[in-house]
């Protein structure tokens, strides 16, 4: 069996987790990504505006999601190369470490990753119940397959705010 053809199970052994917005725009939680942040020299430096911010405005659907600065700065190791930079608002990286911290639990721990058999994978394969890049709920497991130009999702009971199909695609291939 090629790798690209490989069957892939990922085991969620938890309960399904519920999230809510505000929950995760919640004063308490944004303290403490502040906080967070806070300890890492360099992370609260001077960003493109002086708003502050508020969790009121995240759960009310004000807040304005400001647009990003690049810029390319040398890096220390060498004269000739450089490094492409994000400049933004510290408190957009308090919300984006709320979210983080959010988030985080969901794929930490719990997931075993196991390889399938050949037999079980071309059974999966021909099955015509499972259509390409579709989400279906399985109640056991999530099941992944990756194959060349799509991808088949079993999703267990998640329930989440969140698109968790394109969050885990992101986090499969980082």
């Amino acid at each position: 069996m090629k790798d690209k053809d490989k069957l892939i199970i990922v085991n969620n052994e938890k309960k399904p987790i519920k999230l809510n917005f505000e929950e995760i725009a919640s004063s308490d939680n944004l303290k403490s990504a502040w906080y967070q942040l806070k300890s890492n020299p360099g992370m609260l430096a001077y960003g493109t505006s002086t708003e502050t911010l508020t969790s009121v405005k995240l759960i009310n659907g004000a807040l304005k999601y400001p647009m990003r600065r690049r810029k390319n700065i040398p890096k220390p190791s060498s004269k000739n190369n450089t490094r492409l930079i994000t400049i933004i608002n510290p408190r957009i990286k308090i919300i984006e470490k709320a979210f983080l911290n959010s988030l985080e639990p969901l794929f930490e721990g719990s997931w075993s990753w196991s390889e399938v058999s050949k037999n079980k994978y071309e059974k999966l394969k021909k099955d015509s119940n499972i259509p390409d890049n579709d989400v279906k709920l399985n109640k056991k497991k999530m099941v992944i397959l990756l194959k060349v130009g799509f991808i088949n999702l079993f999703l267990t009971q998640l329930i989440m705010v969140f698109d968790l199909t394109n969050l885990v695609i992101k986090l499969c291939f980082q």
